[in-house]
């Protein structure tokens, strides 16, 4: 039988239990994590790493194997559409991990659930021009899941660290006579 990527529900803030109890049954599953600052007090904030989606975790088993997961305690049950679980792309699985080991901080938008549509990866930049150095800065990074209906949106921290920034030579150099665009100063 093939495995594939379902999502299950479980009781509020019962996922560390859950992907605890689902590894020592043997049982594959994908937990994604973030960082969310939380307020304490008007005066003190603490950051603190939750699951990306609340209640929700990824379990990568065959669809007969559903009933058995299904009986393990704090689970409430597999989401399901149309009737049928959902089968999560392994596309969509990457595409999680990818924003969880690169961003920091990720905030969920919802989005129209399109189960026949692709994962669709947006990165989020901005330029400056000045003189002969060209600042590019990378913003972030926006990644759509159609199976899920959630939009990934990573920001990252305003640090010097993120900004690449390239000299552009004058125009008598070989670069610019290999790039038309370098005479006009782009």
């Amino acid at each position: 039988m093939e495995r594939n990527w379902y999502l299950i529900c479980t009781k509020k803030k019962q996922e560390k239990k859950v992907t605890g109890l689902l590894t020592r049954k043997g049982i594959r599953n994908y937990c994604p994590v973030t960082t969310m600052e939380k307020n304490i007090s008007a005066s003190r904030k603490i950051t603190e790493r939750q699951p990306l989606f609340s209640t929700y975790i990824f379990v990568h088993i065959t669809e007969e194997e559903i009933a058995a997961v299904k009986k393990i305690p704090y689970v409430v049950n597999t989401v399901y559409w149309k009737s049928k679980p959902v089968v999560i792309g392994e596309e969509e699985i990457n595409s999680i991990k990818m924003m969880t080991d690169n961003y920091v901080s990720i905030k969920l938008e919802k989005t129209p659930v399109g189960v026949t549509e692709k994962v669709n990866v947006m990165e989020e930049n901005t330029s400056n021009h000045d003189n002969s150095v060209l600042t590019i800065k990378h913003k972030g990074l926006a990644v759509t899941l159609p199976a899920l209906g959630y939009r990934l949106i990573g920001q990252r921290e305003n640090t010097r660290n993120d900004e690449t920034k390239r000299e552009v030579a004058s125009g008598s150099s070989f670069l610019s006579k290999l790039n038309p665009l370098f005479l006009f100063g782009f």
